[in-house]
């Protein structure tokens, strides 16, 4: 069997998770780097709650994810990166 298709990776190869706040109700969950139909039960759910009701349950770091995090420079690192 073979697959193909897009491979969604950020610079930092983090997700970018939450509310994009120069586009009014615009919010992006994206860059998993090959893991996001891994994560979309969970990622979904918080996002849904986000923008619903403004807040999750989930415990989810949303300022790790923060999409905004590439425009002031602040690439994460983690000490186990799968792309």
């Amino acid at each position: 069997r073979q697959w193909a298709g897009f491979y969604a990776k950020t610079p930092d190869s983090n997700p970018a998770i939450g509310k994009i706040n120069y586009i009014e109700g615009f919010y992006i969950a994206a860059g998993f780097s090959g893991h996001g139909f891994m994560m979309a039960p969970g990622v979904g759910e918080a996002m849904a709650e986000l923008i619903v009701k403004g807040k999750s349950h989930v415990p989810l770091d949303w300022e790790w994810y923060d999409p905004h995090r590439f425009e002031r420079g602040e690439l994460r690192s983690t000490a186990f990166q799968i792309g």
